[in-house]
């Protein structure tokens, strides 16, 4: 197997930060080493003055467990596993590449792509040099997403909808003061609806990345550079 990506390296991004693919099965026991499983969500009211210039959690409306919180067994299926894509990403490459069956060409293009009777080819461009490889092979894979090159080249349309409201995701550094029991959970609003998921296994009375996901006014008018400014994130 022979994949191709245009960047020099995988993401250091941590982008999504929850494991939904089935195909990780292969590779989940080391995800669950790496990573942490999260036992339940909860839907919480907006955040509260703490009464010493902060805030605090806003209460439980309703929670969803997946297993019982002293459950130190958690097979697979009874909680949420956890682990940054950027994580995920060099995890899983290491194991691609371990097995000496998959070459990964970072820093080359796909340009175009062609068939015959038996076969498929890819044409990668290298961005640093510009000369061009065929790649030749039973089967051609591809990214589906909305902006996929492979798509685009074979005229596959992407049809949808986009709906008005942004959602604005940010990365930030926590005190964990308290156990909420339920770290991933939605905050309850008309506009600036929440999700807030820990990035890395929370310990009370430690500092850790958590994500906040909130929605954006549907009316708002600011510009991305504006809306990632410290003082726009620190109002939301």
């Amino acid at each position: 197997m022979i994949l191709t990506s245009r960047w020099p390296r995988s993401s250091r991004y941590a982008k999504a930060c929850v494991v939904f693919d089935s195909s990780v099965e292969l590779v989940e026991e080391k995800i669950r080493v790496e990573g942490f499983v999260i036992k339940g969500l909860a839907w919480r009211k907006r955040p509260v003055d703490d009464g010493q210039g902060g805030k605090k959690l806003g209460d439980i409306i309703a929670a969803q467990p997946f297993a019982e919180l002293d459950d130190d067994a958690m097979p697979p299926g009874t909680g949420i596993l956890c682990l940054q894509q950027s994580l995920l990403t060099k995890l899983i490459l290491r194991e691609a590449l371990a097995t000496g069956l998959v070459k990964v060409l970072f820093n080359h293009e796909l340009i175009a792509i062609s068939e015959s009777k038996d076969t498929v080819t890819a044409v990668a461009k290298d961005t640093e040099n510009g000369l061009t490889h065929n790649i030749t092979a039973d089967f051609l894979i591809g990214a589906a997403g909305g902006r996929s090159t492979t798509r685009e080249l074979l005229g596959i349309p992407f049809p949808g909808h986009t709906w008005p409201e942004r959602l604005l995701a940010t990365n930030v550094k926590i005190q964990n003061i308290e156990d909420p029991i339920w770290h991933c959970h939605y905050v309850l609003d008309q506009i600036n609806y929440t999700v807030i998921t820990p990035l890395i296994d929370p310990v009370v009375g430690q500092s850790s990345l958590w994500r906040y996901t909130m929605a954006l006014n549907p009316e708002e008018t600011r510009s991305g550079d504006e809306l990632l400014s410290k003082a726009c994130t620190r109002s939301l």
